[in-house]
């Protein structure tokens, strides 16, 4: 039992093991990210969606070229 310790604390202190772990550990994270990963809809698009049911919704009676519906001026 006491040769054991000497041995894991050479082990534990070696740079090839250091660096193998610390590489694992940036492996695995990569690879949870890309594991979770959702596209993100453009903000242009979202903004053009946005308008679009803003004009649906809105029903003020005027076309989307400007123009009256009724027929009539207006000032």
């Amino acid at each position: 039992m006491v040769e054991l310790f000497p041995v894991i604390k050479s082990v534990l202190t070696d740079p090839k093991i250091i660096f193998t772990a610390v590489v694992c550990v940036i492996l695995m994270n990569f690879a949870s990210f890309v594991a979770r990963y959702r596209k993100k809809l453009p903000k242009k698009q979202v903004k053009k969606l946005y308008r679009q049911t803003q004009e649906k919704s809105s029903g003020s009676g005027e076309n989307s070229d400007g123009t009256n519906e009724g027929g009539g001026d207006s000032v």
